[in-house]
């Protein structure tokens, strides 16, 4: 038998060992999951969580078109969060969405840093955005700041990598992640 192997094959820290070499995204995204999803559900909505629930609650068309004038914030957060409220509406399911952008801005801030920095700066990014406090506190609120951060480090991804001459169908996807977030 293999050192670090037992009966039932190689041992955990192998797997994460493996798993480390072969998506260095993946255990950071994994942390960030932990840590954005514990006691998500904890307390209830806050004063600007209850803001964003009343927008929601807007007609679509009132949204888009009362909503820029009298707020600060784009409406793609609301109208998403309208759609969202349809399948529930306790604190932690509708703090779900901004966990899910928060936990899915890691491996992209991964891709970003690698296309500008290279494999080793990547994973740190991605540690450095999977344990930051900011992004933590704002995964676990019903606001649209999570949906912000993912937005900007796609768009910052997709800049990044038209600058480094994406051509063909790459450069597509580039222009289209771009242009959508």
């Amino acid at each position: 038998m293999n050192q670090g192997e037992g009966r039932e094959g190689p041992s955990a820290v192998r797997r994460l060992r493996w798993l480390a070499l072969r998506a260095p995204w993946a255990l950071p995204t994994l942390f960030a999951a932990i840590l954005r999803l514990y006691g998500i559900g904890d307390g209830p909505l806050g004063m600007d969580e209850g803001s964003s629930l009343f927008y929601a609650r807007w007609a679509l068309g009132d949204l888009w078109q009362k909503l820029p004038q009298m707020h600060q914030h784009p409406p793609l957060f609301f109208a998403l969060l309208g759609g969202w409220l349809t399948w529930g509406d306790t604190p932690a399911f509708l703090r779900l969405p901004s966990a899910l952008c928060s936990i899915a801005a890691v491996p992209a801030t991964w891709a970003l840093a690698r296309v500008v920095a290279g494999r080793r700066a990547a994973a740190w990014a991605a540690w450095l955005i999977a344990i930051a406090p900011f992004s933590v506190r704002d995964a676990q609120q019903v606001r649209m700041y999570a949906l912000l951060e993912l937005e900007a480090v796609a768009a910052c991804w997709a800049c990044a990598r038209l600058l480094r001459g994406a051509r063909g169908a790459r450069g597509a996807a580039s222009w289209e992640v771009y242009g959508l977030a």
